[in-house]
């Protein structure tokens, strides 16, 4: 699907389709969005990506100097925890005011296999878990060329069958304990 599409399809409804039927929509790409496909034409991802051979260079390149994965730009009212599951870097955000009963969302951040967690990710993190009022899992998995599928999607069906397991509760499995500190729950990680 193409940005334009993307654009298009998220563009606020004219004509009050809260309280009526949608407007009749014009289906050709905004001009908004036609300029956003150009600015997206110049940046140096199209380069990164127009070959195997600049591909692989990438990802050496990203191998020899890999980037922070820490959460930055969470925002305020989010709570962020670390653990380790399976050998990974793990975290697990929250509301501040607490999550109990919080529903769970597991979080892969895109960056094809080969590129790290960006903070422009953790901000969708932080709004996603303020204003739904849910608690994200989001593994930090291995990334090309140290870790492969083979070894990746067994690794986040096991983070699924965690959170689901008993994420809601926290309660000891692994090396997580649930504590409660005055009116709030969180869960925190214990050293294994």
């Amino acid at each position: 699907m193409s940005v334009a599409r993307i654009v298009s399809a998220l563009q606020f409804c004219p004509g009050g389709c809260v309280f009526g039927p949608p407007a009749r929509r014009d289906t050709a790409p905004s001009l908004q969005s036609r300029a956003l496909n150009m600015l997206l034409r110049l940046l140096p991802i199209k380069k990164q990506l127009a070959s195997v051979e600049a591909v692989q260079a990438h990802v050496q390149k990203l191998a020899l100097a890999p980037a922070s994965f820490e959460p930055t730009g969470l925002g305020r009212g989010v709570e962020a925890t670390l653990t380790k599951m399976g050998g990974w870097p793990v975290y697990y955000t929250a509301p501040s005011s607490g999550h109990e009963g919080c529903n769970y969302v597991m979080f892969l951040h895109g960056g094809g296999f080969i590129n790290e967690i960006v903070p422009a990710h953790w901000r969708f993190v932080g709004e996603m878990t303020r204003k739904a009022r849910v608690c994200c899992v989001v593994p930090i998995y291995p990334l090309a060329p140290r870790a492969t599928a083979k070894d990746v999607v067994p690794g986040d069906g096991g983070a699924v069958a965690h959170a689901a397991r008993g994420r809601r509760a926290c309660k000891g499995h692994g090396s997580w304990q649930f504590r409660r500190r005055g009116a709030r729950a969180r869960c925190v990680s214990v050293a294994a």
